[in-house]
């Protein structure tokens, strides 16, 4: 499990892409019997770290756009409370089937994303 987390955080900051799109494809490699409801939990600190340490970056180094940030803190405060009401409720194979197609949908922006961005380059 350490190898798979090193492993992700290194490609995760070389390729500037979020943590469960690279880490839950990759556990589940590793262990395919995983309950979805485990790799959310572990995600969890994972994606807290990597928020605050933004954060804190940001202040020191950076100018924060306070207009942006509350009203994306209290949605994100939001959004967490309700999935985790909704993870509790929803079995394995309905969670697992929810995020799939959550990173398949993102991962099909981003490739678009990058698409448009070579093409108008």
């Amino acid at each position: 499990p350490v190898s798979i987390g090193l492993g992700v955080s290194f490609l995760c900051s070389v390729t500037g892409i979020g943590g469960p799109l690279l880490f839950y494809p990759a556990w589940m490699l590793w262990d395919p019997q995983v309950a979805m409801k485990t790799l959310v939990g572990i995600s969890s600190p994972f994606s807290t770290t990597l928020v605050t340490m933004s954060g804190i970056s940001a202040l020191t180094f950076g100018q924060v756009d306070i207009g942006l940030a509350l009203p994306l803190m209290v949605l994100t405060t939001g959004c967490v409370l309700g999935g985790g009401a909704l993870m509790r409720r929803m079995g394995d194979s309905s969670l697992q089937l929810c995020i799939g197609v959550i990173l398949m949908l993102l991962g099909a922006v981003l490739a678009a994303r990058t698409m448009h961005k070579m093409i108008t380059a």
